[in-house]
């Protein structure tokens, strides 16, 4: 991937997690910034890696139902 293009995605995930702060199910926005070589943003771990359990699912991905819930999930307030 180009630099430029991992910095607008960044830049976009960091917005939708701003403007989800305050809500159930969402980690606490601590921080983020960048290195010659990496961007990061530091957020607050809620349980276990959404990613680590999908990479656990049977077809390493999650249903269209499952994914209909963590929506729901992140959308409660």
């Amino acid at each position: 991937m180009r630099k430029g293009k991992i910095s607008k995605r960044m830049i976009l995930e960091q917005k939708v997690l701003l403007r989800l702060q305050g809500r159930t199910h969402v980690p606490l926005l601590w921080g983020s910034g960048s290195t010659k070589r990496i961007n990061y943003i530091i957020m607050q771990l809620l349980s276990q890696n959404v990613n680590d359990i999908r990479k656990q699912s049977p077809f390493k991905r999650f249903s269209c139902s499952t994914m209909a819930r963590i929506v729901i999930q992140v959308n409660k307030h």
